[in-house]
């Protein structure tokens, strides 16, 4: 007996996403990391129509912006 599956998602990634990764691979390293976050956070809060947003450039600043909120 065969199971289908009924898959609830899929990958939605273009040839663009695929350019701005490559691009920031290339060129977003040491202090051009930040132009690529503030890029990020600003077509974020554009796409979410909000007035903040906070990009972190990897995922042990996350979890410290995390913790910090957590404590306050």
């Amino acid at each position: 007996m065969v199971k289908l599956k009924i898959y609830y998602t899929k990958p939605s990634i273009t040839e663009l996403e695929v350019e701005y990764a490559a691009d920031a691979s290339r060129n977003g390293w040491n202090d051009r990391c930040y132009e690529y976050i503030n890029r990020f956070e600003e077509a974020f809060k554009q796409h979410l129509g909000v007035k903040y947003a906070i990009a972190t450039s990897s995922c042990t600043g996350a979890l410290h912006m995390g913790m910090g909120v957590k404590l306050l």
